[in-house]
């Protein structure tokens, strides 16, 4: 008679032990402070009629190539990300990000 409620309660307890772990970690990624500084002088696309378009582009992550070769197409208007595979040392926001 008492063994299923406390079973139930022992339940209780780790799902609520795995909801504050998750909470953890979910707080120290929004607490830690970007590395991505906005730069002091950004260049305004003003003339921009249709497109914009980027042919054998390469991004680096640090030192480390992480796209090569690559061709965009960016119509006006139009917002892309992309975005690395998730890993414990990268960081949690776009490698980069595009608005037009």
């Amino acid at each position: 008679m008492i063994i299923q409620p406390a079973k139930n309660f022992s339940n209780g307890i780790t799902s609520l032990q795995k909801g504050t772990a998750s909470a953890d970690r979910i707080f120290a990624i929004i607490d830690t402070e970007s590395q991505i500084k906005n730069n002091p002088t950004p260049s305004c696309l003003k003339d921009l009629k249709a497109a914009l378009s980027s042919g054998m582009s390469v991004l680096a992550y640090e030192k480390e190539l992480v796209l090569k070769n690559i061709s965009l197409r960016v119509e006006k208007g139009k917002t892309i990300a992309l975005v690395g595979p998730p890993a414990a040392a990268s960081p949690p926001w776009p490698i980069w990000y595009l608005v037009l």
